[in-house]
């Protein structure tokens, strides 16, 4: 999750690409649920994944308040296995997506705690 008008620092993207390629060397098949704030990542940023981790593997839902990103990423989706974008406020839908059928409550108090907003569906359209 991304705060509102922030570039994700590089330094923080190396770290979160070697987490998650911790996690994959011990649960090859992973669901990542992004709640998108901020910008997204650069091409570099997007090359350190490809290269890093066996994105044939991961399954991303990526919850978005701006319309018109939701449609490009939408578009984006068809062409990468395994990921779909999802309104800010469809937590359900995308932890269904994942696999998940429970923790939208849990998901939405995560958000919340990390400083994240929750969307309603009026709020997003």
């Amino acid at each position: 999750m991304n705060r509102p008008g922030l570039d994700i620092a590089d330094d923080d993207w190396r770290a979160y690409v070697q987490w998650l390629k911790d996690v994959q060397q011990r649960i090859p098949d992973i669901g990542i649920l992004t709640a998108a704030g901020g910008r997204a990542p650069t091409s570099a940023q997007r090359s350190l994944v490809s290269r890093e981790l066996n994105t044939d593997a991961i399954r991303m839902a990526i919850l978005l308040s701006d319309p018109a990103l939701l449609v490009i990423v939408r578009v984006t989706s068809w062409f990468m296995k395994g990921t779909a974008a999802f309104k800010a406020h469809e937590i359900d839908a995308a932890l269904a997506f994942l696999g998940e059928r429970d923790g939208g409550a849990r998901v939405r108090t995560t958000i919340r705690e990390l400083g994240g907003v929750v969307f309603s569906e009026s709020a997003t359209g």
